[in-house]
């Protein structure tokens, strides 16, 4: 069985022998234009308690928009039934994300190089949003789960940062909070849509 510690140190091995991985936000924009680049991840044990709270089946197709090195997908991957994938502008970091799920040879994941905004994720019953976005994308992403939502029911979990709103969209029901024991004050929402 793939745990999500596994999981975690797969990734990092890789990273730390991928000298991209240590590439500057300024060669990152010149390369790829004006995006958020942060790496960080969510804490294991944060991803743990939603993919537990979530209880995703074989039916469920998960997007992770923004994924990075993938350590919310490839955890789901291992954890749940749930077929995902992974959207990610920057080449480098879906190649490693893919090279990690060879390695820990989970099947029921696939990692797409683009812009978020450029993919079709109408298939998805489940939404993974770190705070990987500026607030232009961020908005034009709730623009698209809003109007999916108007179509049919999906979850969607959110990190705290990435919910800029001062009353719940109309649109989304909340469902949990997810905290983190291992990184003060981070936590995830986890919400259905009302559609």
């Amino acid at each position: 069985m793939i745990t999500a510690n596994k999981v975690f140190d797969t990734i990092e091995k890789k990273r730390k022998s991928n000298p991209f991985s240590n590439m500057d936000i300024a060669k990152l924009s010149l390369k790829y234009g004006v995006h958020q680049f942060d790496d960080e991840s969510s804490p294991v044990d944060a991803i743990c308690s939603l993919i537990e709270t979530a209880k995703l089946t074989s039916e469920d197709v998960a997007f992770d928009l923004g994924s990075g090195f993938g350590h919310f997908a490839l955890t789901l991957s291992a954890l749940s039934p749930a077929r995902v994938f992974g959207i990610e502008i920057i080449q480098e970091r879906v190649d490693l994300a893919c090279a990690a799920a060879r390695e820990l040879e989970l099947e029921n994941v696939q990692f797409i190089c683009d812009n978020v905004l450029e993919q079709d994720i109408s298939s998805g019953t489940f939404f993974f949003c770190f705070n990987s976005f500026f607030e232009k994308t961020r908005c034009k992403i709730f623009s698209v789960l809003e109007e999916l939502a108007s179509k049919k029911k999906f979850s969607i979990a959110v990190t705290t940062d990435m919910l800029h709103v001062g009353t719940l969209p109309s649109w989304l029901c909340f469902v949990a909070d997810i905290k983190s024991s291992s990184r003060l004050g981070y936590k995830i929402k986890l919400f259905k849509s009302v559609g």
